[in-house]
């Protein structure tokens, strides 16, 4: 999930669009992609044990969101401590450590950068089935080839675009 520029509401949908999918069965992964503005760990429930989940190289802290009964849906917010979060939860045997997203999830949504912070997106795009485009009301959205160009990506990768009014007041 991108933007053309920050404001637009690129987390409230990413959100959304993880708690659907969870709701309809699925196993879902939501990934906070955004380093100039990360926002997913504004979910950690008070008092939440994370497990850890490596992606690629990395190992990353891994959330349950617990308020939907019956749903699978976990989150990988970015932090200011997670290298120490991680060491600690390492060194404990009874954490769960789950070894990539191939057999544990089957859909990922990733809260990305926006496109005026391309070359922070650029490596999440290539990695990723389908980009959704969050604008604001009234803002002028780009024809796909014009998009897949800024990010070096094939057009058909861009599933559509969602209007949302969330942020608008900012984006205007």
């Amino acid at each position: 999930v991108t933007s053309l520029a920050d404001g637009r509401g690129k987390t409230v949908i990413a959100v959304n669009l993880a708690r659907a999918a969870a709701m309809a069965g699925h196993r879902v992964l939501l990934i906070d992609a955004n380093p100039a503005n990360p926002s997913l760990s504004r979910l950690i429930e008070a008092g939440a044990e994370p497990s850890l989940i490596e992606l690629g190289e990395d190992t990353r802290p891994l959330y349950a969101v617990t308020d939907m009964p019956g749903a699978e849906l976990r989150f990988v917010p970015m932090l200011d401590a997670e290298e120490r979060i991680c060491r600690r939860l390492s060194r404990q045997k009874s954490v769960e450590k789950l070894r990539g997203i191939a057999g544990n999830f089957d859909f990922v949504v990733m809260d990305g950068s926006s496109l005026d912070e391309s070359d922070d997106l650029r490596p999440a795009a290539d990695a990723v089935n389908h980009i959704v485009l969050v604008a604001a009301p009234g803002e002028a959205v780009p024809a796909a080839e014009t998009l897949a160009d800024m990010l070096e990506v094939e057009p058909d990768k861009f599933a559509g675009c969602v209007v949302s009014t969330t942020g608008a007041e900012r984006a205007a």
